[in-house]
């Protein structure tokens, strides 16, 4: 068993789902006056009672946005420092602070996924300096970027890793392995829960044996071999399904001629070694736009 300690008059109380009655809550057999909200901060991150999750969305996508946009103000602009050392400045430092606590977020719908993919594409091409109709895969390829679904679910995928590496006496592990088997065995309805989430993408990248190989004898990858296996096997599905997407738009056909692999593109690749080096970049703005 395990329990904690509170301060009624410093804590709140939210109930999810619809409020059938107004029984008061009852802790150490004494009534104790809550109040009631219906959303509050937990740890810098917002929890809602109607389990709505658009207006995270909104506030992720707003927050990369300007965020991407103090920091280029600041002289990190493609017209000054190579692309490559740009993207790489802004993924360390935007991207961490707009999806924080990505890694607690249930199962994005097709609307909220589409919101941060489009935040994703206009951030690739500013860094680019490419216009805003040029197509989205191609300018993720000239970088080397892959899907932003795809670092939510590197980073639930890590961060899964490193609650079934906790002690077996610690409560979020003990918490986790609860939910885990509740969803393998379909006791209860999961659909909206962390577990079921994880397990869908585990399935997804091909991992689905390692939640089996804990839950049968508690073992699991140590943290550099989980981080390896989770980077590689994330690339590949992602690298697969950029080229069936290649392979089915026309627009692509010339494309492949100067880029056929999603990595960094060899124009920006050249001036790695001297980041302010911009030489590179005119020619490859000018052979994407004669392909887009």
């Amino acid at each position: 068993m395990w329990g904690f300690t509170l301060s009624p008059a410093k804590n709140k109380l939210l109930q999810f789902g619809k409020r059938r009655t107004s029984t008061p809550a009852y802790l150490y057999q004494e009534p104790i006056n809550y109040l009631y909200v219906t959303s509050a901060r937990h740890i810098g991150i917002q929890l809602d009672t109607s389990l709505k999750t658009m207006d995270r969305t909104l506030k992720a996508c707003r927050t990369l946005r300007s965020t991407t946009t103090s920091v280029i103000r600041l002289g990190i602009h493609p017209a000054i420092v190579n692309p490559i050392v740009c993207a790489k400045i802004i993924r360390q430092l935007c991207y961490p602070k707009a999806l924080y606590g990505c890694e607690l977020w249930g199962k994005l719908t097709c609307t909220e996924t589409l919101m941060l993919e489009r935040t994703h594409h206009y951030i690739c091409k500013f860094i680019q300096g490419l216009p805003r109709r040029t197509i989205s895969d191609m300018s993720l390829s000239l970088l080397g970027w892959l899907s932003i679904e795809s670092f939510i679910c590197e980073r639930k995928l890590l961060f899964f890793g490193r609650t079934c590496r906790l002690p077996c006496a610690a409560v979020s592990f003990r918490i986790l392995l609860r939910r885990l088997i509740d969803a393998r065995y379909n006791q209860y309805d999961t659909r909206l829960g962390f577990a079921c989430d994880i397990i869908e993408i585990l399935t997804k990248y091909g991992l689905s044996k390692y939640v089996n190989q804990f839950l049968n004898n508690g073992q699991f990858p140590i943290s550099a071999t989980w981080k390896s296996m989770v980077k590689s096997s994330i690339y590949q599905v992602e690298v697969v399904e950029w080229h069936h997407r290649m392979a089915v738009d026309p627009d692509f056909v010339v494309f492949e001629d100067i880029h056929s692999f999603c990595v960094p593109h060899a124009a920006w690749e050249s001036s790695t070694t001297s980041p302010t080096d911009t030489q590179a970049g005119p020619f490859c703005n000018i052979n994407v736009l004669s392909y887009t």
